[in-house]
């Protein structure tokens, strides 16, 4: 908003610097210059106004929204139960509805958000439990307090295939995501790219370019490269 006031300054001041030119001949224009020197000093206002009072950064919600867009895009079609910490908050809300905006359809769950977004293991293991091959599971959740039994799911060759958002998305330490990713049963991860713009503040209308400046998708293609840099073996395990 700080370049709108700028912009009705500039304005304004080119309107007072026409009025003067003018005014040396013909007098009346008098009331169109005061006008102009008026919306000069709107601008002004404007300006400092938002200099002093800036809006809130959404920037966080908005590379989220990005990602829950990029998802819908993805897996369009297909059967999802979309896992969360929160789906009730007015920020998931807008999460939800970025998703839905992007063409995606899921049945929203909430796995056992307690303290701090902390999720329980065993609500987790229910949850996934419940579900069968034909699923597609979102994981929207730090995968912290349940990575090791996160990773002994993706064994189980009849559980539902995972799709993992930038939330989820920490491999490191998950011994059998080498594997899932090779057999099918993670289908994709979404991970930040090497470098990123901390600079880029995207607007509302700017998803695509918002997930391209921080995020890139992890599937079977080229999974390998990523779980290398980690660290991780890619191998056949024994």
């Amino acid at each position: 908003m700080m370049w709108l006031g700028i912009v009705v300054m500039v304005i304004g001041f080119i309107g007072v610097l026409i009025c003067a030119k003018i005014q040396r001949t013909n007098p009346s224009i008098q009331p169109v210059a005061f006008l102009c020197a008026l919306v000069m000093l709107a601008g002004l206002g404007i300006y400092f106004w938002m200099y002093m009072f800036p809006p809130p950064d959404r920037s966080g919600e908005i590379f989220r929204m990005s990602v829950a867009a990029k998802v819908a895009s993805e897996l369009k079609g297909q059967k999802l139960t979309w896992l969360a910490s929160d789906t009730t908050s007015e920020y998931a809300q807008k999460i939800k509805a970025a998703f839905e905006a992007a063409g995606g359809s899921a049945e929203w769950v909430e796995a056992g958000g307690g303290d701090m977004g902390m999720v329980n293991p065993d609500e987790f293991k229910k949850i996934i439990e419940g579900l069968g091959a034909d699923d597609v599971v979102v994981v929207d959740i730090s995968l912290m307090e349940i990575g090791n039994t996160f990773d002994k799911l993706l064994r189980n060759a009849k559980g539902p295939k995972y799709f993992l958002t930038d939330s989820a998305s920490h491999l490191m330490g998950m011994r059998n995501a080498a594997k899932a990713f090779e057999n099918g049963t993670i289908i994709g991860a979404i991970i930040p790219q090497d470098k990123i713009d901390v600079e880029f503040k995207p607007d509302e209308d700017e998803l695509d370019e918002a997930f391209d400046a921080r995020y890139q998708v992890v599937k079977k293609d080229n999974y390998k490269s990523f779980l290398e840099q980690l660290g991780l073996n890619t191998g056949k395990r024994k």
